[in-house]
């Protein structure tokens, strides 16, 4: 006898065999299927009759979540971002939402380091050169790693590794985040009072931070002004934590020397988006967290979780990733 479906929102192309035979090893039916950010209809048919749901882009507001109070019981992120999701309704509507929170954090500081090298070296417009028969005409307008100062918006699981990352090169660290993260400081990482001091300082500033109500658009003209005309930025956490028009006037007007972004406010990204046209920003198409070792940890993490909340484990100790847990197991 099944102990309840689970709705799994992934693209058909995707290969979840870790999920689902973990699923069905715990006693646990599902169905997968496709639903985009903007189909609300989709999500309550999908959804109305699961005990829980691996969710992807899908929104979950007061009126989905109300339709599917009844029987759905938790909700939990395919990844670690969670901006689709209301906490406060799903919590008022009983419904408990967890993340994979950490299961990628290597791979997204990898892919943040990586854009720090190649918006310094010009790496990916060499490719092309070299395409083309071009040879030795970047030698000026390149600059190393070492020696610079890096910043890091958000010390949490992200910027953590990657300061472990950085140790291999002579920078110095700065880091900014509303709580200080002991754990990151083994890395050299030193604490600064406010983002302000932060991009004022930093020669490369890398941003960290999830998109919350309080973070949409905090990276504005007010804080790009504060860098220096040599900085670069780099953003693999969520596209709207940035004011792309005022990036975009920054970069054209040569007011900081480059971006690397993952992520943008509209994806998924155009090849006519302006920033993907922008000759010094360069934009991956929201790629980070995608590696063989981080879908393993993740998906090992979405039925574990699963398993452990049916069996009753997160009834009492509320682990990390659990992001609305009962108001009383918070006094």
């Amino acid at each position: 006898m099944t102990r309840g479906k689970i709705f799994i929102n992934v693209r058909d192309n995707l290969d979840i065999h870790i999920i689902t035979e973990g699923l069905e090893k715990n006693g646990f039916t599902y169905e997968r299927g496709f639903i985009s950010s903007t189909d609300e209809e989709s999500t309550i048919r999908y959804c109305k009759d699961c005990i829980g749901v691996i969710s992807g882009v899908e929104p979950w507001n007061e009126r989905t979540l109300s339709a599917v109070k009844d029987k759905v019981r938790m909700i939990i992120r395919y990844g670690t971002g969670y901006n689709n999701i209301d906490l406060v309704a799903a919590r008022r509507h009983g419904i408990a939402v967890f993340n994979a929170a950490g299961m990628n954090a290597a791979s997204v500081a990898e892919l943040a380091l990586l854009h720090i090298l190649n918006a310094n070296r010009k790496f990916s417009v060499g490719i092309e050169l070299a395409k083309i028969g071009q040879y030795n005409i970047l030698d000026t307008e390149c600059f190393e790693l070492d020696g610079k100062t890096v910043g890091l918006y958000g010390a949490g699981a992200i910027a953590r590794n990657l300061a472990r990352m950085l140790m291999g090169f002579h920078v110095k660290k700065y880091a900014y985040d509303v709580v200080e993260n002991e754990a990151i400081k083994q890395y050299g990482v030193m604490f600064v009072n406010s983002p302000e001091e932060l991009f004022s300082i930093s020669d490369i500033v890398s941003i960290h931070i999830p998109l919350l109500p309080t973070t949409k658009g905090i990276v504005n003209k007010r804080l790009l002004s504060l860098m220096k005309p040599n900085a670069i930025l780099i953003n693999t956490s969520r596209g709207q934590v940035i004011n792309e028009e005022d990036l975009l006037y920054f970069l054209k007007n040569k007011k900081i020397r480059a971006a690397g972004l993952d992520v943008l406010c509209n994806e998924p990204i155009s090849r006519i988006d302006p920033l993907v046209l922008q000759e010094n920003a360069y934009v991956t198409p929201h790629i980070a967290a995608s590696s063989f070792e981080s879908k393993v940890r993740t998906e090992h993490c979405l039925y574990k979780t699963i398993t452990d909340f049916f069996d009753g484990k997160y009834e009492v100790q509320f682990p990390p990733n659990y992001l609305n847990p009962p108001i009383q197991a918070n006094k």
